[in-house]
C-alpha cells in the first residue's frame, strides 16, 4: 500500500498456484490480505480523500494458465496398490522360486524373500548355513496341505484363511 506520499508502507506477498482472477465488488477483499483494523487505524497516512492505493507486482509462474483449467485440479493420481493381488498371481503361477516347500509328499514352490520376510523361522533356516539354506528345500512335517495352502495364501497375500472350514468337527 502507498501511503500520502507515495512511498510503500505496508507489504503483502501471496505465493499461490492458483489463478485469481479480481473483478470490481466482487469477494475476497481486503480480509485476504489486510486487516480492517489495521488499514482504518492508518486512515489519515492511507486513505487520503477515502481512496487507497495499491501497488501492485505480480509475478508469473507458467507461462499461460487459463482460469477454466483450474476447475479441473490437475493431480497426480496415486494407482491404487495391488501388490497382494500380484504376488498372490507370482504364488500361483511359481514364477521365478527359489526353494521348494515339501509337505505330505507334496512339492510347492515357494520364493525365499517372501517366506523370510513374513517369518523369523524361514528367514533363519535360509539365513544361516543349514541344510534348507544350501538345498533350497525345506521339508515340513505335522502340518495338513489344506492348512499349509492357507498358511502360504496368507504369507503371500495377507488374505486371513476361513478358518471355520478348516476346523475339525469333534
Amino acid at each position: 500500500m502507498l501511503n500520502v506520499e507515495g512511498k510503500i508502507t505496508y507489504t503483502y506477498t501471496r505465493n499461490s498456484s492458483r489463478v485469481y482472477r479480481f473483478q470490481p465488488r466482487f469477494g475476497g477483499g481486503y480480509k485476504m490480505f489486510i486487516l480492517g483494523d489495521f488499514l482504518f487505524s492508518k486512515a489519515q497516512n492511507l486513505l487520503p480523500d477515502d481512496s487507497l492505493t495499491l501497488f501492485c507486482e505480480v509475478s508469473i509462474v507458467q507461462d499461460y494458465l487459463n482460469i477454466s483449467d483450474q476447475r479441473s485440479k490437475p493431480s497426480i493420481q496415486v494407482p491404487r496398490c495391488t501388490l497382494a493381488e500380484e504376488l498372490g498371481e507370482l504364488q500361483e503361477n511359481g514364477s521365478f522360486t527359489d526353494c521348494s516347500l515339501v509337505l505330505a509328499g507334496q512339492e510347492f514352490w515357494a520364493h525365499k524373500a517372501i517366506l523370510a520376510a513374513y517369518s523369523s523361522v524361514f528367514k533363519a533356516m535360509f539365513e544361516y548355513d543349514m541344510e534348507e539354506s544350501r538345498e533350497n528345500r525345506v521339508e515340513i512335517h505335522d502340518l495338513e496341505p489344506q492348512v499349509f495352502r492357507a498358511m502360504m495364501d496368507f504369507i503371500y497375500t495377507g488374505k486371513g484363511p476361513n478358518l471355520h472350514s478348516m476346523a475339525s468337527i469333534a
